[in-house]
């Protein structure tokens, strides 16, 4: 075969990478779930932290307005509720909008858009009320406050005020 015939034959598709045949790479699966970063309010102050592999896992499935033990992240009797979060495109949480996925949804004033005019709607991307390896941020809230401060608990954490 001729040397400028050769550029004309298509590669063979275990020549080409996964991500060009429009699939995803196969990397390790336990490695899509590594990080999730949470904000913690008690009302006066927030808290915002990463929560690592073993701590992330364990909010996988809880969705919003769900209440957990502040075990799960090292906070000693406390009760928090999940208020809200957003994917890792962006797009944030909807309490009436079922399981994980991502809909366009023709909405006015709601939680996610507010227009500039009176009346206007519009349709949006939204992500559904559980927690999934999508998402990239949650928000919580205090609802029963332990012995310590969440300042002693969590110094690593940026605070907001």
């Amino acid at each position: 075969m001729p040397f400028w015939a050769q550029a004309l034959v298509s590669p063979r598709p275990s020549d080409l990478p996964s991500t060009f045949l429009g699939r995803p790479s196969l990397g390790n699966p336990e490695s899509d779930m590594t990080e999730l970063k949470l904000v913690i309010s008690d009302g006066a102050k927030s808290y915002a932290f990463t929560a690592q592999e073993a701590q992330a896992a364990g909010f996988l499935g809880k969705r919003l307005g769900e209440t957990i033990g502040g075990e799960l992240l090292g906070l000693a009797k406390y009760t928090l509720k999940i208020t809200g979060g957003t994917d890792k495109n962006g797009f944030p949480m909807r309490a009436d909008l079922t399981g994980a996925r991502q809909q366009r949804i023709l909405t006015g004033e709601s939680p996610g858009y507010h227009p500039k005019k009176r009346g206007v709607r519009d349709r949006r991307t939204f992500r559904g009320n559980t927690i999934s390896e999508e998402t990239a941020q949650v928000s919580l809230q205090v609802t029963e406050k332990g012995p310590e401060p969440l300042s002693a608990l969590l110094p690593a954490a940026k605070t907001t005020q």
